[in-house]
């Protein structure tokens, strides 16, 4: 009989994280942490992934798309300890939220603000 998901004796286990947004602005958001030692714990991380993934030390992933950033470094974490992971990004279209944020209508809305993302 398997220990749970990190110690399973059987056939290997894959994760699958998800990401969804409905919503334009999610994509720039900042990273929030105040705590010093959570903004160093984060920073760390950051460059651990931008060096596995060769990306320029000086691109600030703390700034605007912290979130895809911090999936990334999630995704290297833990292929770091031998996880097999798949990241998914899941992006809505037709959103009628009356929140006043922009939710894009149709796919061709997305592909720009990603393609800066990137």
């Amino acid at each position: 009989m398997g220990r749970g998901w990190l110690g399973q004796t059987g056939p290997e286990r894959e994760l699958l994280l998800v990401e969804a947004k409905a919503q334009l602005t999610e994509l720039r958001a900042p990273c929030a942490a105040t705590s010093p030692r959570s903004l160093d714990q984060i920073t760390r991380a950051m460059a651990t992934t931008k060096q596995a993934l060769d990306v320029p030390v000086e691109y600030d992933w703390l700034g605007p798309y912290y979130q895809f950033c911090n999936r990334l470094a999630i995704l290297n974490f833990l292929h770091g300890h031998g996880l097999k992971t798949h990241l998914l990004f899941i992006y809505f279209i037709g959103d009628t939220s009356t929140s006043g944020r922009r939710c894009p209508q149709c796919e061709v809305e997305w592909q720009e603000p990603l393609n800066r993302q990137a």
